[in-house]
Formats: structure tokens, sequence, C-alpha cells
């Protein structure tokens, strides 16, 4: 009986801590780390992807899940808003395109990348150390 109450104890605290960190998570993603990002021009994007790259193991993978903006920037409306907006806001940022991310991961020292559609205008670029 003693021990249930102990183990019922230790996974009501992990579950609270558990909920605690995932709030912290979001609100830094959603309110700090997005309006952030949004005023990196192209080479403050360069030096981050070569800090991720750096960061990674051996055989690392780096995903950007982002409104992508098409090669020819006549598909994605939203991303290309977006990039719009940014530019308004900031002077020299920008949303990118598949063909800059590659660019980027290229000249970090990434081998390969490959961009995949998700649901909307969402796509996640796959950098492959």
């Amino acid at each position: 009986m003693e021990a249930t109450a102990v183990l019922d104890a230790l996974f009501r605290w992990i579950h609270i801590v558990a909920g605690i960190i995932w709030i912290g998570l979001l609100y830094f993603f959603n309110f700090v780390n997005g309006p952030f990002a949004a005023t990196m021009d192209g080479p403050t994007k360069q030096k981050v992807v070569q800090k991720v790259y750096d960061s990674l193991a051996a055989n690392g993978a780096f995903v950007a899940i982002e409104n992508i903006i098409d090669n020819e920037r006549r598909q994605n409306t939203l991303g290309l808003l977006m990039s719009l907006n940014m530019l308004i806001e900031n002077g020299d940022a920008f949303d990118y395109t598949a063909d800059d991310f590659e660019r980027w991961a290229q000249a970090s020292g990434f081998k390969r990348t490959e961009l995949i559609p998700l649901a909307g205008p969402t796509s996640a670029m796959v950098a492959f150390k």
C-alpha cells in the first residue's frame, strides 16, 4: 500500500513538471523564438544553419518546418505574404525558398537536403549531415 502511494505521488509530480515544461516550450517557440526568427536576414540565417550543423551528431539531421516559399515564388501565397510582411517590418528579413535553405545547408557542410510538403502551405526542409 505504501509503495503504491509513493508511486502515485511520483507520477503526479512527473506529470505536473512535464506539463510546465510543455507550456514553457510552447511559450518560447510561439512568443520568443518566432518573432526573433522573423527579424533575421540572409547572413544571419546562414550563421544559424552553421551553428546547427556544428552541434549535430555525425549522421544527424536538421528539420526546419516553415511556410517555405516555392522556388518559382508563385504557389505559396501565405509564405509570400509573410515574407512581404517581414520585409516591411524589418527591412531585410524574409521567408525563404527551398533553394535558399539548400544553399545555406550546403555552405554549412550538410550533404543533402529534402523538401517534404506538409498540410496546407507548410513544408519541412530536412538537411542531412
